[in-house]
């Protein structure tokens, strides 16, 4: 089982990938992160918006990261339900992740 620490490292290390397609530097929002039975799910925008509030500086289409304890495995949600529909798939799907994406589409 891995610790928040990692978790966060993780999703930052995801969060360097997105940001070669993206135009900004992108931070996790560390207010956010939700906890639940299988990991955590993040929540991040630009490093801009994070640091400052200026919500001129916000990035849309940025999906939620689940990260799950027991596995360090990382999973980019969506956008266009809310974090607990996303949250109950993982949780009913987490066994079968093609499965998973398939029914967040």
């Amino acid at each position: 089982m891995i610790s928040i620490q990692h978790a966060q490292r993780l999703v930052e290390n995801v969060l360097q990938e997105l940001e070669k397609k993206s135009l900004c530097h992108l931070k996790i929002m560390e207010g956010e992160i939700i906890e639940f039975k299988y990991g955590w799910i993040f929540f991040y925008q630009s490093e801009e918006f994070v640091v400052t509030g200026n919500e001129d500086a916000m990035v849309g289409g940025n999906a939620p990261i689940i990260v799950d304890k027991f596995n360090a495995t990382t999973h980019i949600t969506g956008t266009r339900y809310g974090e607990n529909f996303y949250l109950d798939k993982y949780c009913k799907f987490r066994d079968n992740i093609k499965k998973f994406y398939e029914e967040i589409g």
